[in-house]
């Protein structure tokens, strides 16, 4: 029986050792790199905003962030108009549109902040030359607006699900009101 040397041993164990090296660094790089072109997708789509899209009907239109998309159009009784659209985000994002028939004090959705003040806290604002209510919630991953407009009342709500991603809600709201426009 041949048996191998040490020397043999040894070489081979440095050729094991070598190739296991290679293996491990070669599986780093390939891992490293789809980081990096991750890490420069990410960037690029980071630093080059969608253009914001517009939103119109025979009542009202607004300008809102590209990064949403329309979810949902179709209106339930008694909804004139009713739109949900999803923000294209790490997070769930929302923004949601109602305008139903009446005033502000046969509203669902005013009735329902009014008596929630465990949740809710209001201001007095003017949008769109009408008087309206503000309503955040005190974990600050809703802000909603209510306003009065000719016989008919509009909702517009923000939202998130993830409580860190609450930020720019109150200036993602006022940019959405400035743009509002009564047809």
């Amino acid at each position: 029986m041949i048996r191998p040397s040490r020397h043999t041993w040894s070489l081979g164990l440095c050729l094991a050792v070598v190739f296991i090296f290679g293996l491990v660094s070669l599986i780093w790089l390939e891992g490293s790199n789809k980081a990096a072109i991750t890490a420069t997708a990410s960037s690029d789509k980071a630093t080059t905003p969608l253009a914001d899209k517009t939103l119109a009907n025979n009542f009202f239109s607004l300008e809102y962030p590209g990064t949403y998309h329309v979810q949902s159009q179709t209106p339930q009784l008694p909804d004139l108009v009713n739109y949900l659209l999803s923000a294209d985000t790490t997070y769930d994002k929302h923004l949601s549109l109602a305008l139903v028939r009446g005033n502000i004090s046969t509203s669902s959705a005013y009735l329902y902040r009014k008596v929630r003040t465990d949740i809710y806290s209001s201001q007095t604002l003017t949008v769109a030359g009408e008087a309206a209510s503000l309503w955040t919630k005190t974990d600050h991953t809703e802000v909603t607006v209510i306003i009065p407009h000719n016989n008919m009342v509009l909702t517009i709500s923000v939202s998130v699900q993830n409580s860190n991603a609450t930020n720019g809600l109150p200036n993602e709201m006022t940019n959405l009101l400035a743009t509002l426009r009564w047809q």
